[in-house]
């Protein structure tokens, strides 16, 4: 009943135009951004596809201001060696090793990749504007770090829904995934927007199927997250 009466509400708000659907021009977003990115990605066992990710996002975001921190656990090398073939002399990657032996969680992989923005703020004396958390095996959207820098102005913590693709050769697995994925991202997105909509207050979730940004350290709380599971 709770997840109908989201659904009428936010259905409420799109007929009342309290709920509005902004467009952005992509080729309107600047080539610049504004300050210092930092992009987390916590990987264990990912050799098959970090290399792809990685490869991807640093051709969607060529961007000069973003730092790519990529955590890896110590006992795998086959995940750092994929990373060390995806760097390709670029200099905005940064591989984090973790002390431990892993796996532990998704959230202490992700305290050390913390530390390491920390440590690289101090080196060079300046701060990151936002800090983005990226799963190992979903492709980014161009526009999606331009908007970020862009929606950070105006709030301390930003969500982007990931669009399940329909995956030709596996029908069973990655052609079913989207099905269910569609109305649970739909969930997702009415339950975050309706709220803010009435004024009411949003505690945003940490799931796979979204890409959280927050502005700046203050705003990140990885730390808090340290016993959540993986």
């Amino acid at each position: 009943l709770d997840e109908v009466a989201v659904d009428l509400l936010w259905l409420w708000g799109k007929l009342t135009g309290r709920i509005r659907t902004h467009r952005i021009d992509r080729e309107a977003l600047p080539r610049t951004l504004a300050g210092r990115a930092a992009v987390l990605i916590p990987a264990w066992r990912e050799e098959k596809v970090i290399a792809i990710t990685i490869a991807h996002l640093l051709d969607a975001w060529p961007q000069a201001e973003l730092t790519l921190f990529v955590g890896c656990y110590r006992n795998d090398d086959a995940t750092m060696a994929a990373v060390a073939g995806a760097v390709r002399s670029d200099p905005r990657i940064r591989l984090v090793v973790h002390e431990a032996d892993g796996p532990t969680t998704k959230a202490d992989c992700l305290n050390r990749l913390y530390r390491a923005v920390s440590l690289e703020e101090e080196r060079h004396d300046f701060r990151f504007r936002l800090v983005m958390l990226q799963d190992a095996e979903d492709m980014v959207d161009p526009a999606a770090l331009a908007l970020a820098d862009a929606a950070i102005d105006h709030a301390d913590f930003v969500q982007f829904p990931v669009l399940p693709q329909p995956q030709p050769k596996s029908r069973w697995i990655g052609g079913h995934y989207p099905s269910l994925q569609s109305p649970f991202a739909f969930q997702r997105f009415t339950g975050a927007v309706f709220p803010r909509a009435l004024s009411f207050p949003v505690l945003p979730s940490f799931f796979a199927s979204t890409l959280p940004c927050s502005r700046g350290r203050s705003s990140a709380g990885i730390v808090s997250f340290r016993s959540a599971p993986a």
